[in-house]
């Protein structure tokens, strides 16, 4: 099994979880107002970084799956390029 972390700016939310349901990716666990410095910036919901993040946790069985939702997020990155939104994968075992 996959694992997969997708964390993105919460401006994108909706679209970001429209586009994973849509293509039957609908089970997930997700953290919202996650807090965080990366590539474009703290982001940390206060008066001087009030941007936050959201993330999602997916576990998914194949490769072919990984690059469907590689491709729905890179869609979305050229889409919005000045937004936040990174995919982590990684192994995953059940126990």
């Amino acid at each position: 099994m996959i694992g997969i972390y997708i964390m993105y700016n919460r401006a994108l939310d909706k679209e970001v979880v429209d586009d994973l349901t849509s293509e039957g990716f609908t089970a997930y666990t997700k953290w919202k107002d996650v807090q965080g410095a990366g590539n474009k910036g703290p982001h940390l919901g206060d008066a001087v970084w009030p941007q936050l993040n959201n993330m999602l946790f997916l576990v998914i069985k194949t490769d072919s799956e990984r690059e469907k939702i590689k491709s729905l997020m890179e869609n979305i990155k050229k889409i919005h390029p000045g937004e936040g939104l990174q995919l982590f994968t990684f192994n995953v075992d059940e126990l």
